[in-house]
Formats: structure tokens, sequence, C-alpha cells
């Protein structure tokens, strides 16, 4: 697949404190780039470079192969950008914005109704911006990313302020124009179930660095595999496992259920030898680890590499 967006080694720094060091990933053609992190990672601040908002002390950025700032104005002629807080003029309805944003941008009139309807905002549509709230802007903001049918769309926190209906709405609309338009998406957010639900990959970002960047079944199923068991001695199971090589962690989480995490042991040979010891298992299975696990897991190491480090 074509590469659409490259990032290459972005760094910045406002006055002494370090936005973003070394951030590095790339997106192809038709896929949904999640960036997850809390807030202060470097979310903004990425994406901020990459739609020429903030200029980067080190790296590079390519959009359709054209790069950054030489390029600029031709890079930006096919990406949509929702920015955190968007901007309109509050004594114009949401109507007069919008034709606003389509001379800006060259794309028809005719646009803005069905956008509006996508969006949730076709009732209110002739109201005065000033007097929407959060979420409503939010909506609008979407509305004016994607006029003129961008072939890239950068989402900076689309979801916040919204309600759950209204953040159903969004994320419906992200999965609608990645798979039948093929546009592009990146989307930024530091809440994990809205990165999962739509993500093809996701960077993990804390403090400025990546933690990690794959797919989203890469990344459930990266490190340690954790196993339910339900086994009708756990006691004489949990003396046997305790003592077996190949079992890493061992943990008792009922009457009868015991967590196991596997290093080196596939988890037939863990049902083969428990039976031969006369055990009975009733169950066996995999411990899906939530996106919101393995954050904090890196997370943790991402904190405990920096304290390992020797002082200068």
């Amino acid at each position: 697949m074509k590469c659409i967006l490259s990032v290459d080694n972005l760094s910045k720094k406002f006055g002494r404190k370090t936005a973003i060091s070394g951030v590095t990933f790339s997106v192809k053609e038709g896929e949904v780039f999640g960036i997850l992190g809390p807030n202060g990672a470097g979310k903004s601040t990425t994406l901020s470079i990459i739609t020429g908002l903030v200029r980067p002390d080190e790296g590079k950025v390519e959009i359709f192969g054209r790069k950054f700032p030489g390029e600029f104005i031709k890079a930006m002629e096919n990406v949509g950008v929702l920015v955190e807080n968007p901007g309109f003029y509050n004594h114009f309805s949401a109507v007069e914005n919008m034709k606003l944003f389509c001379r800006l941008k060259k794309a028809s009139f005719s646009e803005i109704k069905p956008i509006l309807k996508n969006v949730g905002l076709l009732p209110q549509c002739r109201r005065k911006v000033g007097g929407f709230s959060q979420g409503m802007r939010k909506r609008l903001g979407l509305a004016a990313a994607i006029l003129g049918h961008p072939r890239l769309l950068v989402l900076d926190e689309p979801t916040s302020n919204l309600d759950p209906r209204g953040t159903q709405d969004i994320l419906q609309m992200v999965r609608t124009l990645s798979k039948k338009n093929k546009t592009t998406v990146v989307i930024s957010s530091n809440l994990l179930h809205d990165i999962e639900a739509v993500s093809d990959r996701v960077l993990l970002i804390d403090r400025g660095e990546v933690l990690f960047c794959r797919s989203i079944p890469e990344l459930l199923q990266a490190g340690e595999n954790t196993y339910f068991i339900n086994v009708d001695a756990p006691d004489k199971a949990f003396a046997y496992l305790n003592n077996l090589s190949g079992i890493k962690h061992l943990k008792k989480l009922g009457e009868s259920s015991l967590s196991v995490v596997l290093s080196g042991m596939l988890p037939e040979n863990l049902n083969k030898t428990l039976v031969a010891q006369g055990i009975g298992v009733k169950e066996l299975r995999p411990v899906r680890r939530t996106l919101q696990e393995l954050f904090l897991q890196l997370e943790g190491l991402h904190e405990l590499r920096n304290h390992a480090l020797p002082s200068e």
C-alpha cells in the first residue's frame, strides 16, 4: 500500500520543556492510524507539526511525497484537519461558517447540507455558532474538515466533549470514511476505547516519546501470555504449577480458578500436564488484555527505564 504520511525523527521543545523527542512513524493509504496517550503526552504537538501549525526543531514530514516546509501548500491541498478546539465566527450560523470554509477549500456549497446531516447538525444549521455547546462545535469542526473530500483526515481529539451518542456517531463516520471512501485518517485521543474501536494501527506516546507502534491485534497479543484456568482440584494444581518450569506467574482467582502467565510453554501442553497429574481441567482460555492494560504496562516500563538511566 502507498505511504500517505511519513514522520521522521520529530523533536520539539517549548522553552526548556521537551514536548516530543524522536517521534517516527508512517501511515498507509486508507488506514486509520490512532495516536494514543494521556494529556500532555505530545499528541497535539505531533499533529500540529504535521498540519503546519508548529515548526519542529528537528525531523521532517512528508505528505503525499511532498516535503515540509517547501511543498507545504501543495501537500495540504488534500488534507482535512480538525484541531482540538476549532474556531468559528460566532455571529455566523453553521451554514454561513461552512460557506466560508467552502470558499477557502474551493468546495461546492452542495456538500454542506449532506455533511451537516452526517454530523448531526442539520436541525441547528441556521443557529448562530456562538450559542453552540463544545460538543456541537466539535461536530461542526469535523464537518469543515471533511469538506472537499480530503484524501487525508487529521483529527485531534474528535470525541472530546461529546456525549456517548455523539461519540458513537463520530467513530462510525471515521470507519465509513476509511472503508468506503478510502480516506486515510490520523486520529488522536486519550480515550483508549475510541482508538481501539476504529484504528488499524496505533502509536502509543507518553512524555513525548513513542512507546509502541503496531496493529491493534499485535499490541494486544504482545508481551506475556496470560491464561484463565478452571480446575476441579485448585490447591493441587496451584502446588504443582508453582514449581513447574514454563510458568512465569501464578495466581489464585477464586475457589476453583487460577491465572497463569506462560513463558516457553504452549497452552495445550499446560492442559496435558495437568490432566496427567489427575487434575480435571474444566476451562482453559487466553485472557485478552485491553489496550488500557497494555498502555499502563508500557508506561510503567517507560518510567522504570528513565529511573534506571545514570544521572549526569
